[in-house]
């Protein structure tokens, strides 16, 4: 780095070439970065650099802000206000609002709703099973026509709108908007998943919620995205795209898989061999049967397997290639006693941490449970249980 010293020549020709490359350099970036500098030139380099909200996209996103009203349900209460922090000109210090530090373009806007952050598409280690109870969104935008407020914002990579119900507004304006590299939405429209949303070929993070019979019935789209690391649907009819499974087997950099309430039951049966990276597989909520499962037995990355909500019976032997898994939540499945001695021999049994069997017509805790020596949350509620608690479970000591 070079070093700016006080000399009686004028500090602003000394310092004017560091800051002219760094600048050059840096405004090729679009991408979100945190500047530092140290020495006598900070002020100047300060002064150059942190430039304020651009007016125009602060005018946007106002006007974006104005087109917002509260969902209170039958709450009589005064509604809160809508983003209280959205007042002013200085955009980049809005919650939710970040700005590129070289060029003040607003490049990420984030309104999300409660069961977003958890589920992080960037920590799975948690595994907390999200209520999905909580995912609907807070505010709904009427009317939103998108040629006059977020068009003008051609400069953000991160888009979180899934704290914003965005009624029956078409999302095929999002298909010219081909940075952006993290898209999450909840919407209501009737209609088909638009395919222009293929276009955004930078994408990592994906997740649509549909609350009113939003479908698609051909993903070929979803297989440009070639740098998917994250896919989430939620709520979205996929009973008719039949190359669901084919699809998700060309995106090998997919890590998680989010596919809660997509009417699942029917789809046809292939061996996924590339989805080597996937470590969290979400499949609640789709009536699911026995046999769909060994779809995923080359999944042996999994660490999180939601199955919840299914019509499952048995589980598959191929589970137990699922060494890594730590999270397995099967709730709300029409097992009975038969599934349990499969269970209780799968090799990751000693290294699961999360492990919920709410609601499996259990008649009694099965003994063979404290072999979970590293257990740290167990679900047994909704079941038909009977007798006492084995002596044996005094071991797990992580619960």
């Amino acid at each position: 780095m070079v070093n700016c010293t006080h000399t009686p020549a004028s500090p602003i020709r000394l310092c004017l070439p560091r800051v002219l490359a760094w600048f050059l350099h840096a405004s090729a970036r679009t991408r979100e970065r945190k500047v530092d500098f140290c020495g006598p030139c900070d002020r100047m380099v300060t002064a150059v650099l942190c430039l304020g909200c651009i007016e125009q996209e602060s005018q946007a996103l106002l006007n974006f802000k104005s087109l917002h009203h509260i969902l209170m349900g039958y709450d009589p209460s005064p509604p809160p206000p809508i983003l209280p922090s959205w007042e002013g000109h200085e955009c980049c210090k809005w919650e939710g609002i970040a700005c590129n530090n070289v060029t003040g373009h607003v490049v990420k806007i984030e309104i999300s709703s409660g069961c977003v952050s958890c589920l992080s598409w960037e920590d799975t280690t948690d595994g907390i099973e999200p209520n999905y109870d909580d995912f609907l969104p807070d505010l709904y935008a009427e009317h939103l026509n998108p040629s006059s407020s977020l068009l003008h914002l051609k400069h953000w990579i991160h888009l979180d709108l899934s704290g914003v119900s965005l009624g029956s507004t078409p999302i095929k304006f999002l298909g010219s908007m081909q940075q952006l590299r993290y898209l999450s939405l909840s919407t209501e429209f009737e209609g088909m998943i638009p395919s222009s949303i293929g276009n955004l070929t930078d994408l990592h993070f994906l997740q649509i919620s549909s609350f009113n019979d939003g479908y698609s019935d051909d993903l070929s789209w979803v297989a440009q995205l070639s740098s998917l690391q994250y896919l989430g649907f939620y709520a979205v009819n996929l009973s008719m795209a039949h190359n669901l499974f084919q699809v998700l087997n060309m995106l090998p950099s997919l890590s998680q898989i989010h596919l809660f309430d997509c009417g699942l039951g029917n789809m046809p049966i292939i061996n996924l061999m590339n989805l080597t990276n996937v470590q969290v597989l979400n499949l609640a909520s789709n009536n699911l049967q026995d046999p769909v499962l060994d779809t995923f037995r080359n999944l042996t990355s999994i660490r999180f397997l939601h199955i919840s909500q299914n019509m499952l019976t048995l589980l598959p032997q191929c589970l137990d290639k699922l060494n890594k898994l730590v999270g397995l939540y099967l709730a709300g499945n029409q097992f009975s006693g038969r599934f349990l001695p499969n269970l209780q021999n799968m090799t990751f049994i000693p290294f699961i941490r999360d492990f919920d069997l709410s609601n499996t017509n259990l008649d009694s805790v099965p003994l063979w449970l404290s072999k979970c020596k590293s257990l740290v949350k167990l679900g047994l509620a909704n079941n038909l249980l009977q007798g006492s608690i084995p002596y044996a479970l005094r071991n797990l000591t992580c619960l």
